[in-house]
């Protein structure tokens, strides 16, 4: 699968409105009930509408039109939907369901996923489109992975976190827009060459979790970048785990 420019003029035109800074995957006092919820509309035209990955939305009106088109820009199979398709498809065929998606004006953080309440909340000043495809993907995390992502609110916690970015900047840079954003301060060059790498050098424009934990840039792979996003934010600063492996990557890989 190789990508297809002709979308190269829709992506530049999107750049505005695409990734700038992502969110944690933080722990929420009363996450759910800073949502004020209403009902999924199930009328989108989208392949993955709300209702199908949410059991509640509070988005309304221009917050609404924004989400709506940042699922449309995840659901095209040749801007981001290679990447995001299978994760909406696992979701939807398990039963699988956000309990509610909504803004907290009383959040520290742009936004997170708490695996506990199963709930996205998003800063009332943050941008919906910045935020959410990380956060859907821990999402992802926490449904596929054995026993969930609970057990890595800590310890783990940086292997979660840098397998949503990788991700993340594998799907965006297939699109054109691509905010790096699991490069910490040290092999910041090193990792951005090692994610065009999987997207621009690879015949699936994705890596397998094989290329991720072997490839190597200048001599630094996956475990060095790991222990730089450590360093990045003191939210990540957690003990890692060489035995938690990205395995939601190789999952998204086994569907191309």
């Amino acid at each position: 699968m190789k990508k297809n420019f002709i979308y190269l003029a829709f992506s530049l035109s999107c750049i505005g409105m695409l990734f700038s800074c992502t969110s944690e995957m933080d722990e929420f006092d009363d996450f759910q009930n800073a949502v004020v919820s209403r009902s999924v509309s199930t009328t989108s035209s989208l392949t993955y509408p709300i209702s199908s990955f949410a059991q509640e939305c509070s988005f309304s009106g221009e917050d609404l039109s924004e989400f709506e088109e940042m699922l449309s820009l995840m659901q095209s199979y040749d801007y981001m939907g290679h990447v995001y398709n299978p994760l909406f498809e696992y979701a939807k065929n398990g039963g699988n369901k956000l309990s509610s998606i909504g803004r907290d004006s009383n959040i520290s953080t742009q936004g997170g996923y708490n695996p506990r309440t199963k709930a996205i909340l998003i800063n009332s000043a943050a941008s919906i489109s910045n935020v959410f495809p990380e956060e859907f993907i821990h999402f992802s995390q926490d449904i596929y992975y054995p026993g969930g992502t609970t057990q890595y609110i800590t310890k783990g916690k940086p292997n979660i976190e840098m397998e949503a970015k990788i991700i993340e900047d594998c799907a965006a840079l297939y699109g054109s827009v691509c905010s790096y954003y699991g490069a910490g301060p040290t092999y910041a060059e090193q990792y951005r060459q090692w994610v065009w790498d999987f997207v621009y050098e690879s015949i699936d424009n994705f890596p397998s979790m094989n290329d991720v934990l072997t490839h190597k840039v200048s001599n630094i792979g996956y475990r060095d970048f790991v222990e730089d996003l450590k360093k990045k934010d003191a939210s990540y600063n957690y003990e890692s785990l060489n035995s938690l492996n990205p395995i939601l990557i190789d999952f998204i890989y086994n569907k191309l």
